[in-house]
């Protein structure tokens, strides 16, 4: 699910509830200052100002609720509400996921973004089902492994 259907998602959220306050928990194995801290960060900014206030992010950085298998679990569990993950675990749960894993899939990010625009490899390259969501092109470290 893309950042801004999620942001809309949660804005219409919003609608049904009074001006309460809503804690979204999100967490992700890496430090709060790594490229995961920093896109969580950045995230949580833009909920903040989308909904005006009304949702805000606790961050459980540095793997404090499990690795991140254990947090997408918990996601599944509705314990979480988010994780920050990389594709390393989502195969275990969605196993059309391990195909961006393959090193040397594509040999550019144009290649790689026509692939996955088609409706034939839509379920693959961006699974609407469990996982809930995740950043657009999933698997690029590996894709384009050196």
């Amino acid at each position: 699910m893309k950042i801004k259907t999620l942001a809309a998602g949660l804005a219409a959220a919003c609608l049904c509830a009074a001006q309460a306050q809503t804690v979204v928990k999100i967490g992700y194995a890496t430090t709060a200052t790594s490229h995961y801290g920093v896109g969580t960060n950045t995230f949580c900014e833009e909920i903040d100002k989308g909904t005006q206030g009304r949702y805000k992010c606790q961050q459980f950085p540095s793997g404090s609720l499990g690795g991140e298998r254990e947090m997408v679990e918990a996601v599944q569990l509705g314990t979480l509400d988010l994780v920050n993950t990389s594709t390393g675990p989502v195969g275990n749960f969605v196993p059309e996921v391990k195909i961006v894993d393959i090193p040397f899939l594509f040999h550019a990010t144009t290649s790689m973004r026509a692939r996955c625009s088609t409706a034939r490899s839509a379920r693959t390259c961006s699974p609407s089902s469990r996982p809930r969501g995740w950043w657009p092109w999933p698997g690029l470290k590996t894709a384009f492994a050196t």
